[in-house]
Protein backbone atom coordinates (compact mmCIF):
# COMPACT_ATOMS: atom_id res chain seq x y z
CA UNK A 1 0.00 0.00 0.00
CA UNK A 2 1.38 3.40 -0.97
CA UNK A 3 2.00 5.90 1.75
CA UNK A 4 0.46 9.36 1.56
CA UNK A 5 2.98 12.12 0.93
CA UNK A 6 2.49 15.82 1.54
CA UNK A 7 4.23 18.84 0.05
CA UNK A 8 4.87 22.31 1.44
CA UNK A 9 6.17 25.26 -0.60
CA UNK A 10 7.42 28.32 1.26
CA UNK A 11 9.26 31.55 0.56
CA UNK A 12 12.82 31.92 1.85
CA UNK A 13 15.43 34.65 1.65
CA UNK A 14 16.78 32.82 -1.43
CA UNK A 15 13.53 32.05 -3.23
CA UNK A 16 10.81 29.38 -3.15
CA UNK A 17 11.77 26.13 -1.39
CA UNK A 18 9.77 22.99 -0.69
CA UNK A 19 9.57 19.81 1.36
CA UNK A 20 7.82 16.52 0.66
CA UNK A 21 7.07 14.51 3.80
CA UNK A 22 5.32 11.28 4.69
CA UNK A 23 4.80 8.98 7.65
CA UNK A 24 8.44 7.78 7.49
CA UNK A 25 9.86 11.31 7.45
CA UNK A 26 11.29 13.72 4.91
CA UNK A 27 11.19 12.23 1.43
CA UNK A 28 12.62 15.20 -0.46
CA UNK A 29 13.67 18.79 0.00
CA UNK A 30 14.01 21.30 -2.80
CA UNK A 31 16.55 24.12 -2.68
CA UNK A 32 15.22 27.64 -3.33
CA UNK A 33 14.09 28.50 -6.83
CA UNK A 34 13.18 31.85 -8.31
CA UNK A 35 9.78 30.78 -9.68
CA UNK A 36 7.16 29.12 -7.50
CA UNK A 37 5.26 27.68 -10.47
CA UNK A 38 8.37 25.83 -11.73
CA UNK A 39 8.93 24.38 -8.26
CA UNK A 40 5.30 23.23 -8.02
CA UNK A 41 5.56 21.62 -11.46
CA UNK A 42 8.70 19.75 -10.39
CA UNK A 43 7.01 18.50 -7.21
CA UNK A 44 3.93 17.33 -9.13
CA UNK A 45 6.08 15.57 -11.73
CA UNK A 46 8.13 13.73 -9.09
CA UNK A 47 5.27 13.07 -6.67
CA UNK A 48 1.95 13.17 -8.55
CA UNK A 49 -0.07 11.71 -5.67
CA UNK A 50 0.98 14.24 -3.01
CA UNK A 51 -1.35 16.49 -1.08
CA UNK A 52 -0.66 19.95 0.27
CA UNK A 53 0.75 19.86 3.82
CA UNK A 54 -1.20 21.52 6.60
CA UNK A 55 1.42 21.48 9.32
CA UNK A 56 3.30 18.18 9.36
CA UNK A 57 6.66 19.81 8.73
CA UNK A 58 6.34 23.15 10.54
CA UNK A 59 9.50 22.55 12.57
CA UNK A 60 11.59 21.71 9.49
CA UNK A 61 10.25 24.74 7.59
CA UNK A 62 11.12 27.07 10.48
CA UNK A 63 14.64 25.63 10.66
CA UNK A 64 15.10 26.11 6.92
CA UNK A 65 13.90 29.71 7.09
CA UNK A 66 16.56 30.37 9.75
CA UNK A 67 19.17 28.53 7.68
CA UNK A 68 18.42 30.56 4.55
CA UNK A 69 18.64 33.80 6.58
CA UNK A 70 22.18 32.75 7.53
CA UNK A 71 21.36 32.00 11.16
CA UNK A 72 23.33 29.16 12.74
CA UNK A 73 20.87 26.29 12.60
CA UNK A 74 20.94 22.57 13.18
CA UNK A 75 18.76 20.98 10.54
CA UNK A 76 17.10 17.93 12.02
CA UNK A 77 14.65 15.70 10.22
CA UNK A 78 13.95 12.02 10.01
CA UNK A 79 14.96 11.09 6.47
CA UNK A 80 12.89 8.60 4.52
CA UNK A 81 15.60 6.82 2.53
CA UNK A 82 13.20 4.27 1.05
CA UNK A 83 14.53 3.02 -2.27
CA UNK A 84 17.94 4.68 -2.01
CA UNK A 85 21.04 2.56 -2.70
CA UNK A 86 22.90 1.41 0.45
CA UNK A 87 26.02 3.35 -0.55
CA UNK A 88 24.06 6.60 -0.90
CA UNK A 89 22.53 6.01 2.54
CA UNK A 90 26.00 5.57 4.04
CA UNK A 91 27.26 8.74 2.36
CA UNK A 92 24.25 10.79 3.50
CA UNK A 93 24.63 9.54 7.09
CA UNK A 94 28.33 10.42 7.08
CA UNK A 95 27.71 13.86 5.58
CA UNK A 96 25.09 14.72 8.21
CA UNK A 97 27.93 14.68 10.74
CA UNK A 98 29.62 17.66 9.03
CA UNK A 99 28.46 20.61 11.12
CA UNK A 100 27.60 24.23 10.36
CA UNK A 101 30.62 26.17 9.07
CA UNK A 102 32.67 23.02 8.44
CA UNK A 103 33.51 21.37 5.13
CA UNK A 104 34.75 18.02 3.93
CA UNK A 105 36.09 16.62 0.67
CA UNK A 106 34.78 13.92 -1.61
CA UNK A 107 37.69 11.65 -0.60
CA UNK A 108 37.20 12.26 3.14
CA UNK A 109 33.49 11.57 2.75
CA UNK A 110 34.23 8.33 0.86
CA UNK A 111 36.42 7.21 3.79
CA UNK A 112 33.76 8.23 6.32
CA UNK A 113 31.17 6.20 4.39
CA UNK A 114 33.42 3.13 4.53
CA UNK A 115 34.53 3.13 0.88
CA UNK A 116 37.86 5.02 0.65
CA UNK A 117 38.26 4.47 -3.11
CA UNK A 118 34.76 5.65 -4.00
CA UNK A 119 35.32 9.41 -4.51
CA UNK A 120 33.50 9.46 -7.85
CA UNK A 121 30.62 7.46 -6.42
CA UNK A 122 30.36 10.03 -3.61
CA UNK A 123 30.03 12.69 -6.31
CA UNK A 124 27.21 10.67 -7.85
CA UNK A 125 25.46 10.43 -4.48
CA UNK A 126 25.84 14.20 -3.99
CA UNK A 127 24.34 14.87 -7.44
CA UNK A 128 21.30 12.77 -6.48
CA UNK A 129 20.94 14.04 -2.90
CA UNK A 130 17.20 14.25 -2.23
CA UNK A 131 17.63 16.05 1.10
CA UNK A 132 19.57 19.32 0.68
CA UNK A 133 20.48 21.06 2.99
CA UNK A 134 19.44 18.45 5.61
CA UNK A 135 22.19 16.38 3.98
CA UNK A 136 24.54 19.34 3.41
CA UNK A 137 26.09 18.53 0.03
CA UNK A 138 27.13 22.17 -0.27
CA UNK A 139 29.76 21.41 2.41
CA UNK A 140 31.63 18.97 0.13
CA UNK A 141 34.64 20.43 -1.66
CA UNK A 142 37.20 19.14 -4.13
CA UNK A 143 40.43 17.72 -2.72
CA UNK A 144 42.18 21.05 -3.31
CA UNK A 145 39.40 22.97 -1.54
CA UNK A 146 37.70 24.08 -4.76
CA UNK A 147 33.97 24.56 -5.17
CA UNK A 148 33.10 21.79 -7.59
CA UNK A 149 30.24 19.50 -8.46
CA UNK A 150 27.12 21.37 -7.39
CA UNK A 151 24.32 20.48 -9.79
CA UNK A 152 21.45 22.33 -8.09
CA UNK A 153 19.84 25.34 -9.75
CA UNK A 154 22.35 28.15 -9.29
CA UNK A 155 25.31 25.75 -9.43
CA UNK A 156 28.58 26.65 -7.76
CA UNK A 157 27.37 30.22 -7.11
CA UNK A 158 24.57 28.84 -4.93
CA UNK A 159 27.06 26.55 -3.16
CA UNK A 160 29.30 29.57 -2.47
CA UNK A 161 26.37 31.60 -1.08
CA UNK A 162 25.28 28.72 1.16
CA UNK A 163 28.81 28.32 2.54
CA UNK A 164 29.18 32.08 3.02
CA UNK A 165 25.87 32.13 4.92
CA UNK A 166 27.54 29.65 7.29
CA UNK A 167 30.47 32.06 7.75
CA UNK A 168 32.78 29.84 5.74
CA UNK A 169 35.20 31.97 3.71
CA UNK A 170 35.17 30.84 0.06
Amino acid sequence: MAQTLYWRVFSTAGGWAALVVGPRGLRRSFLPRRLKKELLAEIRAAFPETRQDTGLCDEEVEALLRFYRGEKTVLRATLDMTGLPPFHRAVYRALRKVKWGQVTTYSDLARAAGSPAACRAVGGAMGRNPFPPFVPCHRVLGTNGSLVGFTADGGVDLKRRMLQAESFDV
